[in-house]
């Protein structure tokens, strides 16, 4: 009988931390993608240092700051040249880490800063890119 009621103190002891500390039903991934949500435009490349080549990224290409990305909450970049659909991306965005992804292809970022205004990423090899955002 003790052993019932200790298994059953346990039980209701985890069972009220769980909902306490983890709060079911909070997607974290959706509140980050939400925040990047909107026009974006890509400010500045900055190449790893000792490297000359901007080829970091799928996104960097010689029209790169001609570029607007229209991230969507469905994690959906629309890269568009004078308002037309260029590319489609991907993206996976969770706490500070942003992954690109590109025909089956993965670059990933480590999130530098992500205000209203600016969101800078940080590739492996120390790559900067600065993105503005637009008004919607």
């Amino acid at each position: 009988m003790k052993k019932t009621l200790i298994i059953a103190a346990i039980a209701a002891a985890s069972l009220a931390s769980y909902y306490l500390f983890i709060k079911p039903g909070k997607n974290v991934q959706v509140e980050y993608m939400a925040k990047i949500s909107g026009t974006w435009k890509l400010d500045s490349i900055t190449p790893a240092p000792g490297s000359d080549s901007l080829a970091i990224l799928p996104i960097a290409d010689s029209n790169f700051a001609n570029y607007r990305y229209q991230f969507l909450d469905s994690a959906t970049v629309y890269r568009m040249l004078i308002d037309r659909v260029k590319d489609t991306l991907s993206y996976q965005y969770l706490k500070n880490n942003f992954t690109w992804i590109e025909n089956g292809d993965s670059t990933f970022c480590t999130v530098l800063v992500h205000d209203s205004s600016r969101f800078v990423l940080q590739t492996g090899d120390s790559a900067k890119l600065v993105f503005r955002k637009l008004a919607d």
